[in-house]
């Protein structure tokens, strides 16, 4: 189908033409995922699967299968660095997410379906090299932020208690803590921030773990506490995307409207880490 197939459907407010058959349209816009041309992509492919998503257009069953399908899409290319592949995998993980958004609001998947795509995501979130945020002449990559989104629903789910909760912190804690090639320029921090605070607004982590976590990252033993990354250009950007999290996630705990119980002993806590990992509070 070409372009002009396809904003008519959008401009008919997502329905399905008459005559056309909706999983050969899947289909097609499922391979769109992974374009090149970010209109293809970022227009049509991702809002109109989900649109038919949030619709109901697909029964359990057929959810199912696209969430094999996408979870087949993420190994396509994984590991490479600054390849077209990206595209197909980053996609991917943002209809994962509103698949698991969908279960959130109307459940569906079973508990060890939710779990299988719990490991899914925490292991592409460790394995995928190509943190590229916007690709200049083909658009979003945003593999970093695109995982936040999956993580942060993932974090809602009925299905996940304290200890994968632990886990899902760790995850984005290791990512965050190896040397990095890009740094983040486009809200990569505030999207990764946004399932941690979905974390701790469940009140399913303890917030002794919550402080040995966040000293982890503002002063990591196996970095000598940042104190020698302005010798290595990859561990600099590192210690950059950990201080700009810090931030986010302090804004965006004391901003938010529902406010974790544990939030009077973890705030301090956070409060201090930014500090420590701000010159110019030093210089004050």
């Amino acid at each position: 189908m070409d372009k002009g197939f396809w904003q008519a459907l959008v401009d008919t407010d997502f329905a399905v033409p008459n005559g056309e058959s909706l999983p050969a349209l899947t289909r097609e816009l499922l391979s769109l995922l992974g374009s090149t041309d970010a209109e293809l992509r970022d227009t049509f492919a991702y809002p109109i699967l989900s649109a038919w998503l949030h619709r109901g257009e697909y029964s359990p069953d057929e959810m199912r299968s696209l969430v094999a399908q996408l979870a087949e899409n993420l190994m396509a290319g994984l590991g490479d660095e600054e390849t077209d592949t990206v595209f197909l995998r980053t996609f991917s993980v943002l209809i994962l997410a509103e698949i698991v958004h969908e279960d959130n609001q109307r459940p569906f998947l079973a508990e060890a379906e939710a779990h299988q795509l719990f490991e899914l995501a925490l292991a592409y979130l460790a394995a995928e090299n190509d943190v590229r945020g916007w690709v200049p002449g083909k658009g979003w990559a945003h593999s970093v932020a695109h995982t936040g989104d999956l993580l942060w629903v993932l974090a809602r789910s009925r299905y996940l208690g304290g200890a994968d909760l632990e886990r899902l912190l760790d995850g984005i804690a290791v990512k965050l803590l190896a040397s990095a090639a890009h740094p983040f320029l486009c809200d990569e921090d505030e999207r990764l921030a946004q399932p941690v605070v979905a974390v701790l607004q469940r009140n399913l982590v303890s917030s002794q773990f919550v402080g040995a976590w966040t000293t982890r990252l503002a002063q990591p033993a196996e970095q000598r506490a940042w104190a020698d990354a302005f010798l290595d250009g990859e561990r600099l950007v590192a210690r950059l995307n950990v201080k700009q999290f810090l931030r986010s996630l302090y804004l965006q705990l004391t901003l938010s409207e529902t406010m974790p119980a544990s939030a009077a002993e973890i705030v301090p806590g956070l409060r201090a880490a930014v500090k420590s990992m701000s010159e110019w509070y030093i210089r004050q």
